[in-house]
């Protein structure tokens, strides 16, 4: 559904797993988030560059995400490493 609209993109948030194919022609930021069976070589095989940076799993951030809200308390180091991503993708 993200990749359907990517012309008003400004990211793009994916797992490192067989799907980044689709984000390879995609002209925004891609963020990895979690694991999954692609480490930080395979996902750049994929993508024809090297993602911006890489979130860590966060079980809170995801039930808060599909809940449509965001938890009050998200985890200081997931938060941290949102942050200094973001800084780096920023235009």
């Amino acid at each position: 559904a993200v990749l359907d609209a990517r012309e008003a993109a400004r990211l793009l948030v994916a797992r490192p797993d067989g799907s980044l194919r689709r984000a390879s022609g995609v002209p925004v930021p891609v963020i990895l988030m979690g694991s999954g069976p692609l480490d930080g070589a395979g996902a750049h095989r994929l993508l024809g560059r090297v993602p911006a940076g890489w979130l860590p799993a966060s079980a809170r951030v995801a039930r808060a995400g599909l809940a449509g809200r965001v938890p009050s308390s998200l985890p200081g180091s997931w938060i941290a490493a949102l942050r200094g991503l973001l800084a780096r993708v920023r235009p």
